[in-house]
């Protein structure tokens, strides 16, 4: 099983090699390391792509976390993103979360921490859809 199961996107985008990786060529039970560091990659490029190409607003010292954040904002403005939906973004950069940048930020950088194929499912399940909705911007 791949982290983009069969009810996900089946093109991503600006990002279809990257996109294409994770769903077709990369499995879970064989490739939890990879498939971290790629996913939280292609999080930040999704989100870099919906700034970019919405012109949100940012400050250059924003990480990851305070960039979702308002990238989240703007899709509800927009009536793209419910307030579930949302809730899941605005709790994105509180470090006692599973879903969570510090998360992403610990399966690539500490040696401790190692992501399991369960958890990144259902961070895919948990981040897809504004994942696709800043790729498609």
């Amino acid at each position: 099983m791949s982290i983009i199961h069969s009810s996900g996107p089946a093109d991503c985008s600006d990002i279809t090699k990257f996109g294409r990786s994770l769903q077709f060529h990369l499995e879970l039970a064989k490739h939890p390391n990879a498939i971290s560091v790629m996913f939280r990659v292609l999080l930040e490029l999704a989100v870099e792509n919906y700034i970019v190409q919405k012109q949100v607003p940012i400050n250059d010292q924003d990480k990851l976390a305070a960039r979702l954040e308002k990238v989240g904002k703007h899709l509800a403005a927009a009536e793209k993103l419910d307030k579930k939906q949302l809730g899941v973004l605005t709790k994105f950069k509180q470090s006692d979360k599973l879903i969570s940048a510090d998360t992403l930020n610990r399966y690539v950088h500490s040696p401790n921490f190692a992501p399991s194929p369960e958890h990144l499912a259902s961070m895919w399940d948990s981040l897809s859809y504004v994942i696709v909705q800043c790729l498609q911007a």
